[in-house]
């Protein structure tokens, strides 16, 4: 099976994850602080280079209506860089939301695969 990454982007920090062979676990593996959009493109290829992904998926936040804001087109835009740079790996786009209970938590489901990843 193939290893799957996955990013959470923002602004300011980036959360890079990684999935185990049988995309079983996923596990942190780095935090990206954003200088620039260039500095973060270069790191994320650098992460994609140490852990050698088939698959690369960019979390595109909504807003709590489902429609896309600001920082979805924002995610879009570098989703499409990395697509651009990173031509071997598939780089499908999957759709977060924002769930609101006693913590904020941030769920990104990996549409189409067994994998997924929340961040507390």
């Amino acid at each position: 099976m193939a290893r799957i990454m996955g990013l959470d982007l923002g602004k300011a920090r980036t959360g890079v994850a990684i999935s185990d062979p049988t995309q079983t676990i996923v596990s942190p593996v780095a935090t990206i602080d954003i200088e620039n959009e260039n500095n973060l493109t270069s790191e994320i290829e650098k992460c994609v280079e140490e852990y050698k992904p088939e698959i690369l998926v960019v979390g595109i936040p909504t807003l709590m209506d489902g429609s896309r804001g600001s920082m979805a087109k924002w995610a879009e835009k570098i989703r499409r860089e990395l697509q651009k740079h990173l031509e071997t790996l598939e780089t499908p786009e999957v759709q977060r939301r924002m769930k609101v209970s006693e913590t904020f938590k941030v769920s990104i489901f990996f549409e189409n695969f067994k994998v997924s990843i929340v961040l507390f």
